[in-house]
């Protein structure tokens, strides 16, 4: 089957005629990027269709984007994100779910289920049910403004004073540790890393007066997180905060691509790779890593972070203005580990 006898072309073509005018196929935005290839090279994600004078996005799921199916997730090869196709695609979806919001536009997905489909998920084409079921999904699609961003768009940031940026970075702060996301007030990108890590291990988080570690995994290991925010400028030179001990089982590594909100790399290290091959400083009393040495040593668990990076992110969108528990909260000293 070619891609203009799909059941995708078949939606778009009635989003063409809802919307009144013909979208970009198969589009690729310069900000909605995949991740890092063999040489470093990151492609360019394509949309199934753009609407730029509506300012509209639309996406077309069908089965596989839910739902495990091993013909088209091969698990058993592994993409270069070092994870199977059907976790990769997932990702993905993620990022343009959360990206595209981002930029100012507005995203619509539509699945089998919202229109007239069979049981195996391909549609039965009743052309006049799903015209209108399309009207009722795109209703009030037809304008050329897109969806107010929370914040003015992404430029509107740039209009306010430091002042109002601290006041609001202060509220944004606050409101997260409500949540019970960030645990202290410091820049929320550590705090957030050791929640999805205590995801991904099936662990509980340390005490904050726990100095040498920050969670305890399901194994019982203890486990110290460093994370840090990269993109395409950042000098591969750049290191983690400075490990001052090392009273722990593992040192987790993760960065976190700032342009796309998604796990770009993650390492778990043994104390005795840290003492060989970090810096020692005099001044500080502590070790450094460089964020380009991480793949000298240790274990990759890129793929393991990412999945407690995704499942906090959805927690975050599913339990918009819940408080969430702090995991370690029942211990007194620290959690204890499951056995």
């Amino acid at each position: 089957m070619t891609r203009a006898d799909s059941d995708e072309h078949y939606v778009l073509d009635l989003c063409d005629e809802v919307l009144g005018s013909a979208g970009s196929r198969q589009h690729r935005f310069d900000w909605l990027l995949g991740d890092p290839g063999a040489h470093g090279r990151r492609v360019r994600l394509p949309v199934d269709s753009f609407w730029p004078t509506h300012g509209i996005v639309v996406e077309y799921r069908e089965r596989q984007h839910d739902e495990p199916i091993a013909f088209f997730d091969k698990p058993e090869r592994l993409t270069l994100s070092g994870v199977h196709r059907g976790i990769q695609r997932r990702m993905y979806d993620e990022r343009r779910d959360h990206v595209i919001p981002e930029h100012g536009l507005r995203l619509f997905v539509i699945r089998a289920s919202d229109l007239d489909s069979k049981p195996s998920g391909r549609l039965r084409r009743s052309r006049d049910a799903d015209l209108l079921a399309i009207e009722s999904l795109l209703a009030g699609a037809r304008t050329n403004e897109p969806q107010p961003h929370p914040l003015g768009g992404p430029d509107g940031v740039r209009e306010l004073s430091v002042g109002q940026l601290l006041r609001m970075h202060a509220d944004i702060l606050r409101e997260l540790r409500r949540r019970g996301l960030v645990r202290t007030k410091n820049a929320p990108l550590g705090d957030l890393a050791e929640y999805a890590a205590a995801l991904a291990y099936g662990g509980v988080l340390a005490k904050n007066s726990k100095k040498s570690f920050d969670l305890i995994a399901r194994d019982g290991r203890r486990i110290q997180v460093k994370a840090r925010s990269v993109d395409r400028s950042t000098s591969p030179s750049q290191t983690f905060s400075i490990i001052r001990t090392l009273d722990f089982d593992a040192a987790l590594f993760v960065l976190i691509d700032s342009e796309t909100n998604a796990v770009s790399a993650a390492y778990e290290w043994l104390p005795a790779d840290i003492e060989l091959r970090g810096r020692w400083s005099n001044h500080t009393r502590g070790r450094t890593i460089r964020i380009n040495q991480l793949g000298a040593a240790g274990t990759d668990v890129t793929a393991l972070v990412s999945s407690g990076w995704l499942q906090l992110l959805s927690v975050i969108d599913s339990l918009d203005g819940v408080v969430l528990p702090d995991p370690g909260a029942t211990h007194a000293d620290g959690p204890e580990p499951t056995q």
